[in-house]
């Protein structure tokens, strides 16, 4: 899985500061936002709850550091696809459990 957003959509060139290009960018539904402006132990809780699958989660934290990567060059290992495949792995087990 990699998420390429368009060129026309990126910052000017010459900014310096891209910390709400996320935000108002277009490229992420208000529900991927929620979920990757949220604090890891309030994800956990809604994963445990069922609230949010493993997978739910996964997708938009992977795009997000595929975007992050696009714009500042941040990331040193990509592996999006093992990690949905994972995530995949991980929600067939939370449902076996809570069926």
């Amino acid at each position: 899985m990699a998420y390429t957003y368009h060129p026309h959509s990126s910052p000017p060139a010459l900014t310096l500061e891209v910390q709400d290009f996320l935000k108002i960018s277009g490229i992420f539904t208000d529900r991927e936002l929620l979920i990757t402006e949220s604090s890891a132990s309030n994800v956990v809780a809604k994963v445990s709850l069922g609230e949010l699958t493993a997978l739910e989660v996964t997708e938009p934290v992977s795009k997000r550091a595929d975007v992050a990567q696009q714009l500042i060059n941040c990331v040193t290992e990509i592996c999006f696809d093992a990690a949905i495949a994972r995530a995949k792995e991980l929600g067939a087990v939370y449902q076996s459990y809570t069926c």
